[in-house]
Order: C-alpha cells, then sequence, then structure tokens
C-alpha cells in the first residue's frame, strides 16, 4: 500500500509539473502576443514606418545596382597605365585597391557624369600608414595633360577614403571629359610596381529640372534624384555623408553597406570613412578657355 501510495503521489507530482510547464509556456505566449499588441496598439504606425524602411532600403539599394550596371560610354585605356616587376610591386591585400566606380565585366570603367566643378573621389585603401608610403592623383583631359597632380602622405589606416580635391584646382569645364589615377607608391624609385586604379568622368551642365529637385528634396530622396540622373559621384557621396552623419538610419546603413559589397567589400562593417583634403596641384595650369 505504501508503495501505490507513493506511486500515486509521484503521478500527483508528474502531472502538476507538466502543468505547471504548460502554464508557463501559455504566459510566455500570451505575454509575447499582448506586448505585441501593446507595442502596434499603442503606435499603430510603428509596424508601417518600419516596413517602409524596408522597402526604402530595397528600392534604393535595387535603384544602385541597375545604375551602376546600366549600359554608357566607357573610358579607353590610355599610355599612362603601368605595370611592373613582381619584386616590385606593392604588397597583395585582400581586399586590394579599390576604386569605388562601376566598371564593365573586364573591369573597364564607365564614363561617369557629374555636375561639380571639383567631386569627390572614393576608394577603399589596404596599406597601413605605418610604411609612410606616398600616393598620388592624378587628372588628366583629353589632350593627355594634367589638370591636377598631386602627392601625399597616406597616415590614415585602411578602409575607405575620400579624396578632396583643392579650391586652387582649376574647375573642370562643362562637355569636357577627363580621365583620373590613383596610385599608391611602395617603391618610389620603380614606379611601375605603383598599385594603381584608374577611372573617368564628365563635366555635365545641371538642368533647371534637376536644380528645382535638389532644392526642393534632401536625403534618401537626393540620393535616389541623383541615381535616376545617373550621377555617381554626386549619388555616392551624398549616401557616404549621410550614412556617416547617420549612421542610426536602418536604411542609410543597409544601403551603404550593399553598395560597398558591389565591390567586393562585404567585410567592412562600418559606416565610417577617412577624407584626405588634397594638396595644391604640383601642376601650374593656365587658365580654362572660354567657349
Amino acid at each position: 500500500m505504501g508503495e501505490n501510495l507513493y506511486l500515486s503521489s509521484l503521478g500527483y507530482i508528474v502531472n502538476d509539473t507538466f502543468l505547471l510547464m504548460h502554464c508557463i509556456l501559455a504566459i510566455s505566449r500570451n505575454a509575447l502576443l499582448v506586448s505585441m499588441m501593446l507595442l502596434f496598439s499603442s503606435d499603430p504606425l510603428l509596424a508601417e514606418v518600419s516596413l517602409a524602411q524596408a522597402n526604402n532600403s530595397a528600392t534604393l539599394a535595387a535603384q544602385i545596382r541597375a545604375f551602376s550596371s546600366n549600359s554608357r560610354p566607357r573610358g579607353t585605356a590610355t599610355g599612362r597605365n603601368r605595370t611592373g616587376n613582381v619584386r616590385d610591386r606593392c604588397p597583395a591585400t585582400q581586399p586590394p585597391l579599390v576604386a569605388l566606380v562601376p566598371s564593365t565585366t573586364d573591369g573597364v570603367s564607365f564614363v561617369e557624369k557629374t555636375i561639380r566643378d571639383r567631386p569627390s573621389f572614393w576608394f577603399y585603401i589596404p596599406f597601413f600608414s605605418t610604411f609612410n608610403r606616398e600616393a598620388e592623383f592624378v587628372i588628366i583631359d583629353e589632350n593627355e595633360k594634367d589638370v591636377y597632380n598631386a602627392r601625399f602622405i597616406l597616415t590614415k589606416p585602411p578602409g575607405i577614403v575620400r579624396l578632396q580635391l583643392p579650391d586652387t584646382m582649376p574647375a573642370l569645364q562643362v562637355g569636357k571629359r577627363y580621365r583620373w589615377v590613383f596610385s599608391v607608391m611602395c617603391n618610389p624609385s620603380n614606379r611601375s610596381g605603383d598599385a594603381s586604379v584608374n577611372g573617368w568622368l564628365e563635366r555635365v551642365a545641371i538642368s533647371p529640372t534637376l536644380t528645382r529637385q535638389l532644392q526642393e528634396i534632401s536625403g534618401l530622396n537626393r540620393i535616389s534624384i541623383y541615381a535616376e540622373s545617373e550621377l555617381w559621384y554626386e549619388m555616392l557621396t551624398t549616401l557616404a555623408e549621410l550614412s556617416q552623419t547617420s549612421p542610426q538610419t536602418s536604411t542609410l546603413k543597409s544601403v551603404w553597406q550593399e553598395t560597398l559589397s558591389e565591390f567586393g567589400l562585404t567585410s567592412l562593417s562600418s559606416n565610417q570613412w577617412m577624407t584626405y583634403s588634397l594638396p595644391k596641384s604640383s601642376v601650374s595650369s593656365s587658365p580654362p578657355s572660354k567657349d
């Protein structure tokens, strides 16, 4: 009888335990449901805002991808490219030196339009500043003459950098195409081993419609307008600036990261970037001719 009483008591304990666990799970589910109901009932726009942010992020990222792959004029090779002996080349890095400009599948840069007289240029520089390597940035006109040519020391850690042209540089002329070359000199006595990237741009006149749009909109909408107008330099600069000044904005963070991934920079998780204010040009340029 004692054994039966023990088993009976044990059965009650087991049943009570399962009942208690069931109640706890039920309470947890109900608490979660109530919390969600309270969350959305207290702010009925919250779900809509979250969905809108996700849609904005996907839409803008898709717009930038489409812009990057659109067919448009491509640059042509010139004699400025350098190829060197293996022993004189800059050390291999992963990722390598990258120019943040779209290109074809065979690596030829498109001729990107800009409405700025002195646009910003964007790169991923993988080299450490401890070696005090010298870099060179050159802008070349259609006649293969240097419009701007300056050197500076890499003083910042590896990462995304913005090259900001000085006000002393002659303004790019509307209707003219230019080629730029950015090089890191790992062996100054043998420039054939430079790590080098290049691209093209064309200064175009801003239309009255675009002028009006830029006066009326800001933020993400401005990025979208630049993409629609195929103004890569303005679009990327605006995206980068907003990503850094508003890092808490999930849409900006997502679009910035996806844009970097288009250039193989998937390992970069920060929205921060650095600026090199470029020095005065070492080229003595004559004033631009009047049309």
